[in-house]
């Protein structure tokens, strides 16, 4: 699950752009600048609108032709709702949300509560 993509399992009841946001990030990731977006997106999270969007394509250097056909085709929704999809089956509240072995480890309330998990599966 990319970053973004697991954030709007949780921004998605807050911020009623958050699923486009990921539309984006997808698109710029098709076109390898995921991370330059990803950072404009975190950078500017309470602006996602539409225009915005393509604004911060922009900064990234996307292939504006190619950004706006993905997007008016929304061409990454359905892969970006199978991850919300599997992140709600697997009852993921928050990110980051590791699993180790097929068991959850939220970490929302500090990391330290991954290192026995971890330690447990090294020792074997």
């Amino acid at each position: 699950m990319c970053a973004l993509c697991s954030g709007i399992i949780r921004c998605a009841k807050v911020h009623p752009h958050a699923e486009l946001a990921a539309e984006a990030a997808e698109a710029a990731g098709a076109q390898h600048k995921f991370w330059p977006m990803y950072n404009l997106l975190f950078e500017n999270r309470l602006h996602l609108d539409e225009k915005n969007l393509r604004q911060y394509a922009e900064k990234a250097e996307l292939d504006m032709a190619l950004y706006d056909d993905e997007m008016n085709k929304h061409v990454h929704l359905q892969r970006i709702q199978e991850v919300i999809e599997s992140g709600k089956r697997s009852q993921v509240r928050a990110t980051p949300t590791f699993f180790v072995n097929g068991i959850m480890h939220d970490v929302s309330y500090g990391i330290e509560h991954l290192q026995p998990a971890i330690e447990t599966v090294l020792r074997g």
